[in-house]
Formats: C-alpha cells, sequence, structure tokens
C-alpha cells in the first residue's frame, strides 16, 4: 500500500530541492559582478555618509569598470583614483610593471604591498594588456567608443500623496577610452514644478560636460560642469571632502586630484565653465574660470547664505532659485620631479550681491562681502616608505585667516603604518571654496591632531586605530564656549577562512560636551555570488540626560547567472529613542543613486534590489523600501506608521 504524503511535505520537498540544484548551479557558473566590491570601497572610504557625492563617486569607478586601466602602460595620476591604493602601493605596482610587465593579473599577489583584500577590490578596474599604446584615428571615435543612456524614476515617501510624488533623471554618457568624455544630465525633483516663468522650464536642473585627456602638450580639456581640487583641498576643493578619519587608514587619499569633469545630478557646490591643464616638462599649469547662477535667498543686494538643497517646490524655494551669480577665476601651478611636487594655487571668487550671514554667537567671524581672494602653497615629497605633505593658505575675510595642514605617513616595518596629521584653521579663516580635513564640514577656528595606525602583520587579522584630539577656539553651533574634543576609533577585521569574515569597530567622541560611544559587529559569509552579512549596532550617548540605541541588520545578497539576475535584501530592526542615538547604513541602490537614511525612533526598514541584465546592451533595475514604525512610538510623535519608495531605472548601452 502506498504511503499518501501530505501535500504541504511535497511542496516543501520539492522546493527544497529546487534549491539546491539551484544553489550547485550557481556556484559552478558565476557571473562576475563588481556591486559587492563597490560595497566594500564605500564602507571604507565614509562614515556616516556625510559630505559624500556617492553618485559621483560611483559614476567614476563605473568609468573605471568599463575602460579599465593597462596595469602595463598606466601611471601614478591614473592609479590614484583607485582610492583605496595607498601611494606606496601604486609606486610598487609602478615598480613592478617597470621591471618586467605584468603577463596576468595573477601577479598581483607577488607585490608584498597588495594584501589579498586590495588585490579583490583592484581586479574589476584593471587588465593587463600590451605595453605599447595604439595609434588613434578619428573614425574610432564611432566605432569603439562606449554609449549610455540611464532613465531613473522614482516615486517617493508614496503614503505622503504628494501632488507629484515622481523623482525622474536622464543621463547620457560617451566615453571613448579614456581620451574622450561627454555627458549630460537632467533631474526633477519630486514636488517640484515643471514650468514656472524665468525660473523652470521642463526638468528642474540641467547639465553637461566635455573632457579630453591627453592630446599632446593638453594633459586635460574640460567645458561645462566640472570640479576642481588641488593640493590637500584646504584653497580650492569643490568635490567631496577629502580623507575621512577612517579612510586615512585605508589608503590616506589626500592627493591632488586637479580639474575633473561632474557626471552627477548634485545642483550644489560644482563649478561651469572651462578649465585646461598644460602639461610642460614637469609642470602642470591649470587655469578655469566658472560662471553659474546658484539659490540664495537674495534680499535688497544681500542673502544671509548659500541654499545647498536643490529643492524648489514651493513659492519660497522658488524664489531663491538660481537667483546669484558666482564667478570663479583660479589657476594652479604644480611642479613634479621625481619623489616631490610642489604647487601653488590662486583663487578670486566673486559675487553679485553680498554674502552676509546672520549674526548668531558661532557664525562672527564668518566670511561677509563680495569678493574673496584666497592664495596656497602646498608640497608633497614621497620617498619609499616615507611621506611628508602639506598645505598653506591665505584666505580674505574681514582679516585675512591662515589654514594649514600638516602630515606624515611612515612605514617602518612591512604591513605597519603610522599617520600623523596636525591641522590649524584661524579664526578669521572661512575659505568658502575649500574643503579639507577636519571634524567640521567648514574649517573655521580649529586646530587638531590626527594620529593613525595600520597593521595587518597578524596573519588574517587587520587592526586600525586612530585618535584624534580637536580644539574650536570660538563659539560653534552646539557650544557657546570655546571647547575641546576627542574622536577616538579602533577596528579589527578577522578573515577567519576564504569566505568567512569578523570585523568590529568600537569608538568614542567627546563633542560640545557630549559623549558618544559606539559599537558595532559584522559577520559576513560570501562566495562568488552569495553574500550573507549580519550587523550589530549600538551606541550610548551622555548629554543632558542618557539614552542607549540599538540597531540589527541581516543582508542577503546573491547573482543569479541562468538570466542573469542580482539580488540584494535587508532587514534590520532598530531602538533610538533620541535623536543623538540615530543610525546611518549605507544601502544598496539603483545604479548611480546612493541611499544612506537616517534611522531614528522606534522600528524596522526592510529593501529589495534588483537588477536584471536584460541583454547586452538593455539592463533593468528596481528597488522596493519601506520603514515602518511601531504604531506606538508613530502615535507618541504624530507620524505617519509607514513611508514607501519605489526606484527604477533603465540602463541602454550601445
Amino acid at each position: 500500500m502506498a504511503m499518501k504524503i501530505p501535500m504541504k511535505s511535497s511542496v516543501f520537498a520539492l522546493f527544497f530541492v529546487l534549491c539546491e540544484v539551484f544553489c550547485n548551479f550557481a556556484n559552478s557558473q558565476s557571473m562576475p559582478d563588481y556591486s559587492l566590491i563597490l560595497q566594500d570601497i564605500y564602507l571604507g572610504l565614509v562614515e556616516d555618509g556625510e559630505d559624500v557625492d556617492f553618485e559621483e563617486l560611483t559614476e567614476q569607478l563605473s568609468f573605471l569598470h568599463d575602460n579599465p586601466i593597462n596595469l602595463n602602460r598606466t601611471n601614478a595620476d591614473e592609479l590614484s583614483r583607485l582610492s583605496f591604493l595607498s601611494e606606496r602601493q601604486i609606486d610598487d605596482i609602478l615598480l613592478y610593471a617597470y621591471q618586467h610587465p605584468f603577463s596576468s593579473l595573477y601577479e598581483l599577489q607577488l607585490i608584498r604591498s597588495l594584501p589579498s583584500y586590495v588585490v579583490r577590490n583592484m581586479l574589476p578596474f584593471v587588465y593587463v594588456g600590451e605595453s605599447k599604446e595604439k595609434p588613434f584615428y578619428a573614425s574610432d571615435l564611432l566605432k569603439f567608443a562606449k554609449q549610455e543612456l540611464t532613465v531613473r524614476t522614482d516615486v517617493r515617501d508614496i503614503e505622503a500623496r504628494q501632488k507629484d510624488p515622481v523623482y525622474l533623471s536622464l543621463k547620457y554618457r560617451y566615453d571613448y577610452g579614456k581620451k574622450v568624455q561627454l555627458g549630460f544630465q537632467a533631474e526633477h525633483d519630486a514636488g517640484d514644478k515643471w514650468y514656472v516663468p524665468r525660473k523652470t522650464y521642463g526638468f528642474d536642473f540641467y547639465g553637461g560636460y566635455l573632457q579630453l585627456n591627453d592630446v599632446k602638450f593638453l594633459k586635460r580639456l574640460v567645458l561645462g560642469d566640472f570640479h576642481a581640487q588641488f593640493g590637500m583641498g584646504l584653497t580650492l576643493n569643490t568635490n567631496f571632502r577629502m580623507g575621512g578619519k577612517q579612510s586615512i587608514l585605508h589608503s590616506l587619499d589626500l592627493r591632488q586630484k586637479g580639474l575633473q569633469k561632474k557626471g552627477s545630478t548634485s545642483e550644489y557646490k560644482f563649478l561651469r565653465g572651462v578649465g585646461v591643464v598644460l602639461k610642460l616638462k614637469n609642470v602642470d599649469l591649470s587655469v578655469l574660470y566658472s560662471g553659474r547662477k546658484i539659490d540664495a535667498n537674495v534680499q535688497k543686494g544681500s542673502f544671509s547664505s548659500i541654499i545647498s538643497t536643490g529643492y524648489h517646490t514651493d513659492s519660497a524655494e522658488l524664489s531663491h532659485k538660481r537667483s546669484e551669480w558666482q564667478h570663479v577665476v583660479a589657476t594652479d601651478v604644480t611642479y613634479t620631479r621625481k619623489y616631490l611636487q610642489v604647487g601653488m594655487t590662486t583663487v578670486a571668487h566673486f559675487l553679485q550681491d553680498t554674502l552676509s550671514p546672520s549674526l548668531t554667537y558661532y557664525n562672527s567671524a564668518y566670511f561677509h562681502g563680495k569678493r574673496q581672494f584666497s592664495v596656497g602653497s602646498h608640497f608633497r615629497f614621497h620617498y619609499r616608505k616615507v611621506s611628508v605633505f602639506g598645505e598653506l593658505t591665505f584666505a580674505s575675510n574681514k582679516r585675512w585667516g591662515v589654514g594649514g595642514i600638516i602630515g606624515t605617513s611612515i612605514m617602518p616595518i612591512r604591513n605597519f603604518s603610522l599617520y600623523a596629521i596636525y591641522r590649524y584653521y584661524s579664526v578669521h579663516f572661512d575659505n568658502l571654496l575649500g574643503n579639507a580635513f577636519g571634524e567640521l564640514s567648514r574649517q573655521n577656528a580649529e586646530q587638531g591632531f590626527y594620529l593613525g595606525v595600520s597593521t595587518d602583520r597578524i596573519r588574517h587579522l587587520r587592526l586600525n586605530f586612530y585618535a584624534d584630539l580637536f580644539a574650536f577656539r570660538m563659539a560653534k553651533s552646539g557650544s557657546r564656549v570655546p571647547s575641546v574634543g576627542s574622536d577616538i576609533f579602533a577596528e579589527a577585521v578577522w578573515d577567519i577562512n576564504r569566505d568567512l569574515q569578523f570585523s568590529s569597530r568600537l569608538s568614542w567622541k567627546d563633542k560640545f560636551g557630549q559623549h558618544k560611544a559606539d559599537c558595532r559587529l559584522r559577520l559576513t559569509y560570501s562566495t562568488r555570488d552569495w553574500r550573507f552579512s549580519s550587523d550589530f549596532i549600538g551606541n550610548f550617548v551622555k548629554g543632558d540626560s542618557v539614552s542607549f540605541g540599538v540597531l540589527l541588520s541581516e543582508d542577503v545578497q546573491f547573482i543569479l547567472p541562468v538570466l542573469p539576475m542580482v539580488f540584494s535584501l535587508r532587514f534590520e530592526a532598530f531602538y533610538a529613542p533620541q535623536f543623538d542615538n540615530r543610525f546611518y547604513l549605507y544601502e544598496n541602490d539603483v545604479l548611480y543613486a546612493f541611499s544612506i537614511p537616517m534611522q531614528y525612533g522606534i522600528g524596522a526598514r526592510y529593501y529589495l534590489n534588483w537588477r536584471y541584465k536584460v541583454t547586452k546592451w538593455l539592463s533593468l533595475y528596481l528597488r522596493f523600501s519601506q520603514t515602518a514604525y511601531s504604531p506606538w512610538y508613530a502615535r507618541q510623535k504624530n507620524i505617519r506608521s509607514r513611508t514607501t519608495d519605489i526606484h527604477t531605472t533603465v540602463r541602454f548601452t550601445f
């Protein structure tokens, strides 16, 4: 007599068998994907998602993925675009290629200064090719060029039932290797008007660029939207801030980037005009002009602040839209020879109306006026295991202010590095176009000393530590009196085996009389196609009161080589009763988008990312995310219990 199998059991058994077969097939035919590596790079380079243009960073890495670096025909400038590489590692790669050209990427493992995790991060962005440069023909501009068109549509905060909840952006990109780059962007924010006389015509923001590289003595030409950063970024830096405190331990990413096109849809802190870099033997001469309208609350010939949000949803925001002219003229001369680099930067910044901040207890020394001039000198000396760098800048204000950075990195023994940076920004130093290393995003009335240590001498174990002591010589937002503070960080990463990794981070910050301790534990299991990651984050804040916060997160990411598809899932629960207990956690998003939401309150958040490469020229991206607050907390704070977002992107490549 045949035994009867219950329907539920048979369905479960069938599901189990299919999963087993599918997993075995997936492991046997893996599709290379670099999204996992991008996530690791982001986590190593940024802290709390502050002051970082993820869209721009993603586009730069995407460009390098589509146009990888030939290890047999590269230079220090090109390799420095891989932000996770240190100067010592760049030198060792170039030396290896000079002595005996690469024949395989596996040879990267022979370079002692390259740990296995650095080699893994490099693989999507490098290749081994011929050492001779191929001749250029005009017909190649269409035959071998790569073009891309992306259309992104988001529906944000669905429960709010806004009149126009749809976000829309268009991006076109043309790349002929590293010689010619051309792009166009258009963006419409949710809630913005499609047509307002003399303010908005169609999309809310339009931008574009043309960049030419290495055409005889012309090292670079940029037309349209671009960024400029020289030295340590103290005199001129319109890009995101250089060298987060954690990222310094990975790469000491304080290198000069010069002029670079802007491919993101960000409406704040960029230049629009023309920039030229001329290569004259050992001298790079950079000249730029920018003239564009910015958002500001102009009234009767003056304004109190530059508005950086980019939103224009109501009459007040529309009245501020592009109401102020900003002109920038700058030059930089940089001399490079073997181990030494020395340069001088001058900047003239003109505004149509007078910038006059509303007087408060902390901004009495901020810049006031229509014109600001700044001049700075920067240097970098790098020889074998020692690097010394610095920049000194003078900026006009009510009185001339001075700002300076000097630092060094030393590798006394193999796989053991020491970093030290001292910074000083005087009370009257307030450079509007500078963006350098510091505790606050605005460099003013601050001094501090940073000491870092990084080592992986112990097999399978990486240790990172830094201590930053800082002082403010006048009142700041958050403290009505001059104050001192400290920021201490320790990290241990244990590679248990090839697939399993455990990391722990501990930090302590004392700032403006508030003490905050953070602890983060992460366990990650990953193969070529699968990754499981579990996070525990806790914090303790002591200020006027004492509060605790906890966040638990589980991530699953996997690749289906059959179709091919990529899925990312996350579920997290958080308890952050006070605003100071808030959490920031990087999330995967659709192409060229980023998400680092602030988790505050009591609730849960989950999201699903899906990518499907339909054909060689068509890719689809979808993201569904939702934050759900506990009913009790929602009633207490009088907020909606759920917030839902849907992001979609279509990518055409041809």
